[in-house]
């Protein structure tokens, strides 16, 4: 007798590719595979206003990328990823896709994925395919600024340094800024309307300082793998993402001239 309880075989996981403009071929290359946009569901955009408060919407100097319909994306394809079960695909998965949410620069929005990895090299990989992608499109002369704010132990202490450290400051910030600031301290490092000269920042405490031990390792890996691939970079620790959902590496790639990419 056939023993019914043997295993079924397994069907084979894949990722279905999705033709991809040429602009952002070169990710390809590096091993990242074209998919569709995701459709983003109610459920997603509720999970991103969770995520949001009105001042990190609306606050003038704000990284792009603390927009609600980065968020809502970012969701999205985390949801494919569970519901599709790329878990059991081999590891990581790399992403690569098209979007508008940069609606107000009116240029297409690249965006790439590493998931299932949270080894240095994959986020160094990221990094030099975003830089491959803009050479590919005539873009010359980059400034890659580059932070972290390390694992959760890091954030917290930082959290609290920097604190402490503005409460001795408030009277210099507007008082907008200071209900802001009541919100989330990292507020103060984003808003470019709360220091404009930039006195109070330069004897703020840095996010790198409050490294964990595991974390400094991470980011000093990651540093070791930009210069290897010949990447140069500068630390700015103003770079900072939004504690509610990013902890680790951030960085921004920006033209040397015009401060923007």
């Amino acid at each position: 007798m056939k023993n019914k309880k043997a295993k079924k075989k397994k069907e084979n996981k894949f990722i279905e590719f999705f033709p991809i403009n040429k602009q952002a071929e070169p990710a390809i290359y590096y091993g990242f595979n074209p998919i569709e946009v995701p459709k983003i569901s109610k459920e997603d955009v509720q999970k991103a206003l969770s995520l949001k408060d009105s001042y990190t919407r609306n606050c003038h100097g704000m990284p792009w990328f603390f927009s609600q319909d980065f968020i809502e994306e970012r969701i999205a394809i985390l949801r494919e990823y569970s519901e599709k079960e790329m878990s059991g695909m081999s590891q990581p998965v790399m992403l690569v896709n098209e979007s508008d949410i940069i609606k107000e620069r009116n240029k297409t929005t690249i965006n790439l994925e590493i998931i299932g990895s949270g080894k240095s090299i994959a986020e160094a990989l990221l990094i030099k395919t975003a830089i491959s992608i803009l050479e590919e499109n005539g873009y010359k002369d980059f400034l890659l600024e580059i932070n972290s704010i390390g694992d959760k132990e890091s954030m917290n202490k930082f959290s609290k340094e920097l604190t402490a450290y503005y409460r001795k400051n408030l009277n210099s910030l507007s008082s907008h800024c200071r209900q802001n600031f009541k919100k989330d301290s990292f507020y103060v490092l984003h808003c470019d309307e709360c220091d404009k000269e930039g006195k109070i920042k330069e004897g703020a405490p840095t996010s790198i300082s409050a490294l964990s031990d595991e974390s400094r390792i991470h980011f000093k890996d990651v540093l070791e793998f930009i210069e290897t691939m010949g990447i140069p970079y500068k630390i700015n620790n103003c770079l900072v993402p939004d504690k509610r959902y990013c902890s680790g590496t951030i960085f921004e790639i920006k033209d040397s001239e015009t401060k923007d990419v």
